[in-house]
Formats: structure tokens, C-alpha cells, sequence
């Protein structure tokens, strides 16, 4: 397996949620290998440039079949994006930087890094219908067999796999294999040579790809890993130095109490937060809080409304005593998450963000799930009759909410979430049979080692992690027949 990688270059799209699944996947690929990692920021387009870069140009490439012709189209589109990204698009220093760490590194030590797309004396030259750079000899020692390309997300897709497909331009000899998390809108995963979506953001019936679990190489398609919830960036051993820090910054007000963390979403165009739901859920965890002496910690997203973030302000005046952090996304850049995660006993987390939920589950939570407020709309209306079709066993896929619901489902049944009722009877109900006194965490850390005996939590549930080791084995299985 050495030589079943000697690079990966991961492309993001500037959405912190997208590139978390990249760097999870990234960073065991680059620890179980020793695999050299390195970060590019994509150009961002919009309106009718983002339409035809984005959506409709790649078509144009992802489906040639002879590799020349492929490679010629790729940079073809290439330099089509760099011109309408304003000549800004790849710095020659970036390929320098990969060749150097492989020549001097030889792919023994990860590096990661971010080079700007920004430099005016670091411009890519890009020459239509041929190259991407300049043709670079490959470094010393050995030569550049493979290089990944990995992306989430659509809006970087189509550069991971234009640029997989025209790998050989800067580093002659060598092959470019695309792999895109999630399913990108427009070309979807069957261009690419490797493909790990989530078991929710599959198009088309879940049965066509097989159970979780299953990694599938289709005749006609790309290996393709089923993961349920998104991969991460979260490490159970990174945890404890993060709530370290956190509890530093924000000393619980009694140290031996129970420690709860509430991860607050926003509004997107499946859900709502309002501030009346502020008010009626939070409110009814707070005075529970209050009533068992538990200690508080809160945070908010970017998507969090101002409406609602104010609402849960005011709210935190009223039980101030039993909040030891509130800190909101439109206010502190700094994340708390890993260390809330790494800090508290139970863990709930609004249902508009999959991301925050996985990495709870990944952290050895068992997720406590608000549901919060549907937004209603036509296309809301039009998924409805689709999810209708869709349980009637048409043949399409679950669409909108409905999609996170069967997820939820899904994870309730792995026992890696519980949910909260929405109606008031049934919360009291929920606390009089809830005998955890507070301690649902089911990871061993010895912050909390009072919480959780010893060994009960083996780190089983990481999506990242099998992703990438399911990904190495089947790129050493490549190797192995390329060899024979």
C-alpha cells in the first residue's frame, strides 16, 4: 500500500461544513499512509457564470472516454474557469510546494497548508486545449505515481475532477483520480473514480448502492462508500486537549455538576429557528438544567437568525446561573464545539445540521435531538408529493426534510441518538424515564472518567475513519493489479 497514493490535494469551497468532511477523510487517509496532504481554495462564481462554469461547462469533459481527449478537455475548462475567475485561478506555487514535500519529504510526513489563489506572480499558466502548467519533472527519489483530488461539495466538483483528469500536465507519468464527497448538483458522482456520500444525499434509491457498510465498484461507475450521517473532522483523542481549553476559557460555575451542551442551527430552506421556538424549547432545557444543577454551554451557527440569537440572549439573562458559556456564531469566530464535545455529558443538537449531529455521534455522544420548526413553501408542497411517490415505491429518492428524517431514523436505531418531544406532556414523560442523571456520553475520556466506566466506548463509530481505510484498500487493490 506505499505507493497507493503520494498526494492528496484537497479542494474546498470556503463552506466550513463541506471542508470538515474533507479534512475527516483526509486526515486518516494521511495517518494510515503517511500521505502528504495539501489545501486550494476554489474560485467562487455566481448568477448565470456560476450556471455555465459550474453546471454546464464540465459536461463538456467528465464524459470523455479516451484519456487524451479527456485530459485536452479538462484543461480546456481549466482555463475557461481561470479566465472568468479573472486570471487568479492556480499559483505555480502551489504545484512547487506539492513537488518539494514529495521530493524532500518523499510522502513521509503530512503537510498541510493553504496557498492563496490570489498572488498576481503566482498565476497558473494555463494554455487553452493543452496544459495546465508547464510540464515539471517528478521529484527525486521516486517518481509521482498517484495523486487524489478530493472535494465536498458541487462548486468545487468540477475543478477535483478536471484537474485529476489533467494530472499528468504537472506531473508527467503520474494519474489523477478524482474523489467527491457527497453528490455534486449537475455531474453527479459517475464521472469520478471514487465517490463518498452520505446515505441521505444519495441520488436515486439507497438499494442501488448497497447497505452501509458496503464500498462498490460498479461496472459502469465509481467505488462508491455509503456513510451514514457526514464524515468529520472530529478525533476522539484530539478531544480532551480541546475541552481542556474550552473549560479553561470558560471554568464551569460548579465544577463537580453535570455538564450539558446545546448546539444551536439556523434557518435553512428545510427548517426554521425562531425565537418563539427559542423561547418554548430552550427555555423548558434551561429550567431542567436549572432544577438538576447542571452547567450550560451554548453556541450558535452562521445560519443562526439575529431574531434568535437575541431571543436566546435574553433567555440566558433569565438563567444566567446555570450558563458557564453562550457564545454566539455572529459575534466569536472561534469554534467550541470540539470542546464542548470533548467537555459535556449529554449533548443536544438542533435538527437542521446533520454536520453538528455527526460529529456529536463521532465524538461518543448519544445525540439528544430537538426537532425544531418546517418551513412551509411550495417547494416544500412539491417534496412532499415526491416523498409521497417515493413511499409508494415509485422509484425516487426521499427529498427535502423527509431525507434527515429517515437518517435520524437510521441513527436512532445505532443507538446514536435519542429524540427530544416537541409537546410539553411528553417532555415530562422523557425526564421521569431518563435515569442518566445527565450522562448520556458513551466515549471515555479521563475528564470524565466518573461519567463512563472505562472501555465501554471503543471509538467504533467514525465515518471518516472507514471511509478513508474502505478508499486505501481499494486504491491498493488498483496497485496490486496494475503490477501483475
Amino acid at each position: 500500500m506505499r505507493h497507493a497514493l503520494d498526494a492528496i490535494v484537497l479542494l474546498s469551497d470556503g463552506i466550513r461544513g463541506h471542508l470538515h468532511q474533507s479534512r475527516g477523510v483526509a486526515h486518516w487517509l494521511s495517518g494510515a499512509a503517511g500521505i502528504p496532504v495539501f489545501e486550494m481554495e476554489v474560485p467562487r462564481f455566481s448568477g448565470a457564470r456560476r450556471l455555465w462554469v459550474l453546471k454546464v461547462a464540465p459536461h463538456f469533459f467528465a464524459w470523455r472516454r479516451p484519456p487524451e481527449a479527456r485530459r485536452k478537455s479538462a484543461c480546456t475548462w481549466l482555463h475557461l474557469a481561470d479566465r472568468f475567475a479573472g486570471g487568479e485561478l492556480f499559483p505555480v506555487e502551489f504545484v512547487e510546494a506539492v513537488r518539494r514535500c514529495l521530493k524532500e519529504g518523499g510522502g513521509g510526513e503530512a503537510f498541510s497548508g493553504t496557498i492563496a489563489p490570489n498572488e498576481d506572480e503566482n498565476k497558473m499558466d494555463v494554455k487553452e486545449g493543452s496544459e495546465v502548467l508547464p510540464p515539471l519533472p517528478p521529484p527525486a527519489g521516486r517518481p509521482v505515481k498517484r495523486v487524489l483530488f478530493l472535494s465536498a461539495g458541487s462548486a468545487a466538483a468540477p475543478f477535483c475532477l478536471a484537474l485529476a483528469r489533467s494530472c499528468e500536465s504537472f506531473f508527467p507519468g503520474a494519474e489523477g483520480m478524482a474523489c467527491t464527497l457527497m453528490t455534486p448538483s449537475g455531474l453527479g458522482i459517475a464521472p469520478f473514480d471514487a465517490a463518498i456520500v452520505p446515505e441521505h444525499d444519495l441520488s436515486g434509491a439507497p438499494t442501488r448502492f448497497g447497505a452501509r457498510g458496503n464500498a462498490l465498484k460498479g461496472e459502469n461507475g465509481p467505488f462508491l462508500c455509503v456513510t451514514l450521517g457526514a464524515p468529520n473532522v472530529i478525533v476522539p483523542e484530539n478531544l480532551k486537549t480541546a475541552s481542556e481549553e474550552l473549560l479553561r476559557r470558560f471554568p464551569p460555575s460548579v465544577p463537580e455538576s453535570p455538564r450539558w451542551g446545546i448546539l444551536l442551527g439556523g434557518d435553512d430552506g428545510n427548517y426554521r429557528v425562531s425565537a418563539s421556538w427559542v423561547r418554548d424549547t430552550l427555555g423548558a432545557l434551561f429550567e431542567r438544567a436549572r432544577r438538576e444543577n447542571a452547567t450550560l454551554y451554548v453556541t450558535t451557527s452562521r445560519r443562526t437568525s439575529p431574531e434568535a440569537e437575541n431571543a436566546l440572549a435574553q433567555l440566558a439573562e433569565t438563567y444566567a446561573s446555570a450558563i458557564s458559556m453562550l457564545l454566539l456564531a455572529s459575534k466569536d469566530p472561534w469554534n467550541p464545539v470540539p470542546g464542548m464535545l470533548g467537555a459535556v455529558q449529554r449533548v443536544f443538537c438542533t435538527e437542521d445540521s446533520v454536520s453538528m449531529v455527526s460529529e456529536a455521534a463521532t465524538a461518543g455522544h448519544r445525540v439528544v435531538l430537538l426537532r425544531v420548526e418546517r418551513r412551509k413553501s411550495l417547494v416544500a408542497f412539491l417534496n412532499g408529493v415526491r416523498n409521497l411517490l417515493a413511499r409508494a415505491g415509485v422509484g425516487v429518492a426521499l427529498a427535502g426534510a423527509a431525507r434527515f428524517d429517515a437518517l435520524f431514523r437510521r441513527m436512532e436505531e445505532e443507538d446514536l441518538l435519542m429524540l427530544f418531544p416537541s409537546e410539553k406532556g411528553a417532555r415530562e414523560i422523557f425526564w421521569r424515564a431518563d435515569t442518566s442523571g445527565g450522562r448520556l456520553r458513551r466515549a471515555f475520556c479521563p475528564e470524565c472518567k466518573e461519567f463512563t466506566p472505562e472501555g465501554q466506548w471503543s471509538g467504533g463509530f467514525n465515518e471518516a475513519r472507514r471511509a478513508a481505510e474502505l478508499l486505501l484498500v481499494y486504491l491498493a487493490g488498483i496497485e496490486e493489479n496494475g503490477d501483475s
